[in-house]
């Protein structure tokens, strides 16, 4: 079953998370590819998203995820509004940082990826399950993982300001690499 593409898709997704057991963004008892239950309440929320299972896993999130940045009818990430309002106001333009925690995240700096992530989620109010995903991929290790590092290309892609090739000369050698590991998940996917 195709989701059913509503304003609400992207949280529907994301609230999936809450089904996975995880404290201080360390899956507990489990990894990418553990099942976890859905509570019988939520097993039709999860059919309406493309989800016709009882159980869910961190790579059925990231799947869904991918399904939802890969279709023409997606919803934007970030509140346009939100967005037009930090533009007016700082001078660092503000999509850059899910942009780049994406590439540190692909480049594998847990550090940089995880310090991006947190500021995205202040300054930018991303939703609270996107950022514990987020999170949790990026702490748990599975930035090697092939579904993962799609998804993050294709985050990025989604996201990428107009002006980021731009900068690869501006920004110095490391992000060059970053942008180039980029440029080759791009073309895996």
């Amino acid at each position: 079953m195709d989701p059913t593409f509503t304003p609400d898709i992207y949280d529907e997704i994301t609230t999936m998370i809450q089904y996975i057991p995880i404290i201080n963004d360390e899956i507990q008892d489990g990894d990418i590819d553990t099942q976890f239950g859905i509570p019988l309440d939520e097993i039709e929320m999860a059919k309406k998203i493309g989800h016709n299972k009882d159980w869910i896993s961190v790579r059925d999130i990231i799947n869904l995820m991918i399904k939802l940045l890969q279709d023409e009818r997606r919803t934007e990430l970030i509140d346009l509004q939100q967005y037009a309002i930090l533009m007016s106001g700082i001078s660092y333009p503000p999509q850059y940082l899910l942009f780049d925690y994406c590439l540190a995240a692909l480049d594998k700096d847990i550090t940089d990826a995880l310090l991006y992530l947190d500021h995205s989620y202040k300054i930018l109010n991303l939703s609270s399950s996107f950022h514990i995903m987020l999170a949790c991929i990026t702490r748990n290790k599975f930035l090697d993982d092939k579904d993962v590092r799609k998804f993050l290309a294709i985050l990025a892609n989604t996201i990428q300001p107009i002006s980021a090739p731009s900068h690869k000369d501006r920004y110095g050698q490391e992000y060059r690499n970053r942008f180039d590991t980029y440029d080759k998940e791009l073309e895996r996917k």
